[in-house]
């Protein structure tokens, strides 16, 4: 294999065998494939998009993991000995592949949970619109694999990837604008326009495509030295910032924010990363304005925008949110000059950076965990009157069957649901997209007075639905996959020598926030075929990266 996994055949460069070198070019080409069609294919518009976004996954996972499986038991039968290899590397140092193996270990518990969840058939490919069954999950691990381990060209696919992530941005932004260039909004209701962004299908499908890619561009405009690359990424970010400004989904924003408190958590050691994260505060409040420019000159009158979003775009004193921007770069910009750059980092400075670290770290843990105090008591109706007439104000202080656009009647199904299963369900859940037979098994009719016509697929929380889906068990072994490759990643941006910022290290940070920012993102949505693919392939060229250093 193309990194350590290859060492056991000592084989070097002159000497690669041409199926080690085809399946290094498959990787990239099969990765690059996935991140332009899916992105970008549509068929029969609104209505069509969750079935043609699958469509177009499944067959390029089939025609391409079929060659990647073929070309792979052709590298072992020319190399007899790598099998062996491979089993005495993972051996000997089971700690340096444990994301590999606890990512196989959750696959193949995965299709435990669906013979045990009792629908095995419908959990093979999952439901209609959604397909999250074992064949996705299993897909998604592949991706992870073959770019971990054959990724040589792992930053040709994040080029690509990043590329097509700019153009579905701008349909993004035009849409919000009512400009159609591709004809996606013929023949449908206002209604559905708002709904309907880019290439993606439904609003909350597109952020999260959107927050799963956008920090990697965003961390290389924080990191970037040379120029060309500082101004594609400002381009790119300042373009996401709009886009998320606008797409009226309050899940986008979690997964800003995510993204952001990675980003500030690398930073506040070293004044020279402030000074870049400023310039990236700077872009992001920077974006709201242009667009309510935009919105001046081209209005869109069918759209009513969230709280949140209303604000950003047109309260006044959001004027004074870019002016603190703008002063807090500058503040940076001359406390850098005075500084040399090849010196230590000023004690002083380290000493506030901590202690600012620690503060805002805590305060934001305190603020979810009040969030989350007054939400319960909101919803058992145990707050003193005079705290529910503030949050009362507020729509998201504030629980009910309506809350986050539904999402509270969903959660508290979701969860009585849960508590109902008996010892067996719970741990080892119904199975891969298997919410949808279980819930309507039980509750058919609670479900027919909550949602009408409409099929309730999921429970709108990725954790929560996998809490469902795969039981304590398997739910476990996902969040602790993240964990190690969040862990594995962080260590791998450590510059031992300097905290001073590098091409090699700032990429890593990057892999960071795309974890962070899809997991924010997601705590409103669940894996689907416009997301998840794309986090596991930036993953596996993040560990494959990671591995070359």
């Amino acid at each position: 294999m193309s990194n350590k996994l290859a060492k056991g055949n000592v084989q070097t460069k002159e000497k690669k065998s041409i199926t080690l070198t085809l399946l290094e070019y498959m990787t990239v080409i099969v990765s690059c494939a996935i991140s332009v069609m899916v992105p970008l294919y549509l068929k029969d518009g609104y209505y069509g998009v969750g079935d043609c976004k699958f469509e177009i996954y499944k067959l390029l996972v089939i025609v391409g993991c079929g060659i990647w499986l073929i070309l792979l038991v052709f590298y072992f039968v020319e190399n007899m000995g790598a099998f062996t290899d491979v089993i005495h590397a993972v051996k000997e140092n089971p700690k340096e592949y444990l994301p590999e193996i606890i990512l196989a270990s959750f696959l193949l518990f995965s299709v435990l949970s669906a013979a045990v969840g009792g629908n095995f058939s419908e959990c093979v490919m999952g439901y209609p619109g959604w397909y999250m069954g074992i064949f996705s999950l299993v897909s998604f691990g592949l991706l992870y694999y073959f770019n971990a381990f054959f990724g040589l060209y792992a930053k040709i696919t994040l080029w690509v990837l990043t590329a097509v992530s700019a153009l579905t941005y701008l349909f993004g932004i035009l849409h919000r604008l009512l400009i159609d260039p591709l004809g996606t909004y013929e023949g449908i209701a206002d209604n559905y326009k708002n709904q309907f962004l880019s290439t993606l299908g439904q609003q909350t499908w597109y952020t999260s495509f959107v927050c799963t890619v956008l920090p990697l561009g965003v961390c290389v405009f924080w990191y970037a030295k040379k120029t060309y690359l500082q101004v594609l990424s400002g381009l790119f970010s300042f373009l996401g910032f709009c886009t998320i400004v606008t797409a009226n989904a309050d899940s986008a924003y979690m997964g800003f924010f995510g993204m952001m408190a990675v980003l500030l958590w690398f930073s506040l050691p070293d004044p020279w990363k402030m000074l870049r994260f400023s310039r990236v505060l700077v872009l992001s409040v920077l974006a709201p304005l242009f667009m309510k420019f935009l919105f001046m000159a081209k209005p869109n009158t069918i759209i009513e925008f969230d709280a949140i979003s209303n604000f950003l775009l047109f309260d006044t004193r959001m004027i004074l949110l870019v002016t603190f921007a703008i002063l807090f770069w500058f503040a940076f910009y001359l406390y850098t000059n005075h500084l040399d750059k090849e010196g230590e980092i000023p004690e002083l400075y380290t000493k506030i950076a901590r202690i600012v670290r620690i503060v805002v770290y805590a305060l934001a843990a305190l603020i979810v965990l009040f969030t989350a105090g007054i939400l319960m008591g909101s919803a058992k109706g145990t707050l003193p009157d005079s705290i529910r007439a503030v949050t009362e104000q507020v729509p998201y202080l504030t629980w009910g069957e309506n809350w986050g656009n539904g999402r509270g009647r969903t959660w508290e199904l979701s969860w009585q649901m849960f508590k109902d299963m008996d010892i067996a369900h719970k741990l080892f859940g119904v199975g891969p997209d298997g919410f949808r037979s279980y819930a309507y098994a039980l509750y058919a009719e609670r479900l027919e007075e909550m949602w009408g016509d409409r099929i309730l697929t999921n429970a709108h929380n990725e954790i929560l639905n996998s809490l469902i889906s795969f039981g304590i068990i398997g739910v476990s072994q996902y969040i602790v996959f993240y964990g190690i490759i969040i862990a594995r990643f962080a260590k791998a941006a450590k510059d031992t020598a300097k905290t001073r910022l590098t091409e090699g290290n700032g990429i890593f940070v990057g892999f960071i926030a795309c974890i962070v920012s899809y997991l924010c993102h997601n705590f409103f949505c669940y894996m689907t075929v416009c997301c998840t693919p794309f986090l596991f392939i930036l993953l596996g060229g993040g560990m494959s990266l990671c591995r070359s250093k």
